[in-house]
């Protein structure tokens, strides 16, 4: 039953791992896009929203995330330990792994903005 555990959290971040690498090549397309001018108002609008809401989710999850560290450090002999989830510089010699569970700061956030530069763009496409 470990094994299949192991299989699936690999699975899972696998899949995740590819959209994210898929992710980051989309969130360059749309910024050279509007860069090189050839988005109309409405395109420019989707991608512009999606940066400010990307920025301000991501300020709540890093917010968060430092809050928890704080709260983890702060109170003595808690046994509350906290491992941030999201980091940069490869803490764990790995970018997405599951042991312990860690997610590369650059690829998350390019994460964030596709998935919600994917959503804008159908809410006006309708």
């Amino acid at each position: 039953m470990n094994t299949a555990l192991q299989i699936t959290q690999a699975t899972i971040l696998l899949l995740i791992g590819v959209f994210t690498i898929s992710s980051i090549f989309n969130a360059i397309k749309a910024l050279v896009q509007v860069k090189k001018g050839r988005l109309d108002e409405l395109e420019k609008k989707t991608v512009l929203d999606s940066l400010v809401y990307a920025m301000i989710t991501l300020f709540i999850v890093h917010t968060l995330q430092f809050v928890l560290g704080i709260a983890a450090n702060m109170i003595p002999n808690s046994g509350f330990h906290y491992r941030p989830i999201i980091s940069s510089g490869v803490p764990y010699r790995s970018i997405i792994s599951n042991d312990p569970w860690h997610f590369e700061s650059l690829f998350f956030d390019c994460l964030i903005f596709s998935v919600i530069y994917f959503f804008r763009k159908r809410k006006y496409k309708e």
